[in-house]
């Protein structure tokens, strides 16, 4: 759980088409019914219940890693900028949701139990990019 006002990742079930993020939310897809509303802040669960929707929160199950350019994401996935955000395999099957930033810059969000695998596996890739 996070410190009070610190910002959540809450995982939505239902459809997102009518959702309007407040300010500093992103709704990001993660599958059909489910998206991740990260930089959500103290009320949103609230908020989206009083909406009809379930919303779980994810923060203590991901781990987040950014990473700068398209060099090193496409040893990392066969998904390309454009079709981001989207959840996709990364080093050997892992699962993520990766989302583009903008200027070659992406954010990764895995498991946590594999955090420190991907961290250890953008590093290599990093360093053999040098």
């Amino acid at each position: 759980m996070s410190a009070a006002g610190e910002p959540v990742h809450l995982e939505v079930r239902g459809s997102v088409d009518s959702l309007q993020p407040a300010d500093g939310e992103r709704l990001l897809p993660l599958g059909p019914g489910r998206s991740l509303l990260v930089g959500a802040r103290a009320g949103a669960r609230e908020r989206l219940a009083a909406d009809g929707y379930l919303a779980y929160d994810m923060t203590g199950a991901l781990t987040t890693l950014e990473l700068d350019g398209d060099d090193l994401l496409r040893r990392l996935t066969d998904l390309v900028p454009e079709q981001l955000p989207a959840v996709g395999s990364i080093s050997r099957g892992t699962p993520a949701l990766i989302e583009a930033l903008g200027e070659a810059r992406f954010r990764l969000y895995v498991p946590r139990e594999l955090g420190e695998y991907v961290a250890d596996v953008v590093a290599d890739l990093t360093e053999g990019l040098s």
